[in-house]
């Protein structure tokens, strides 16, 4: 993509709409990072996207153009939906946190033991 790491947060908070209609994914880091910087999600449905975008962002076929452009101009024409997606999501993605994974981890040992 040739953007440093260190400016991805700009273009993530300069961004109005992250649109991500990927057909194979490991898990989206790149949705979480969106959610963190507080912009509005729209994902490929059917996938793991949903999980990491959470129940605040929109998701889609990504072999629907129209579908696509529809939720696109959803988010574009409703700033109150924007601000209601942007706090949403940024608080979904505090699930992803370190800390909280690691929490998660310790008591699944914890569990097992």
């Amino acid at each position: 993509n040739g953007i440093p790491f260190d400016d991805l947060p700009v273009f993530y908070q300069l961004a109005r709409i992250f649109v991500y209609p990927s057909f194979f994914e490991g898990f989206g880091i790149p949705v979480l990072e969106a959610l963190s910087s507080g912009v509005p999600v729209i994902a490929a449905k059917g996938s793991c996207l949903e999980e990491a975008g959470g129940p605040d962002s929109f998701y889609v076929d990504p072999n629907d153009k129209l579908e696509l452009a529809e939720k696109i101009k959803i988010i574009l024409d409703d700033n109150e939906l924007v601000d209601s997606m942007s706090s949403k999501g940024k608080e979904y993605a505090k699930n992803f946190s370190d800390q909280k994974i690691v929490n998660q981890i310790i008591r699944l040992y914890k569990s097992i033991i």
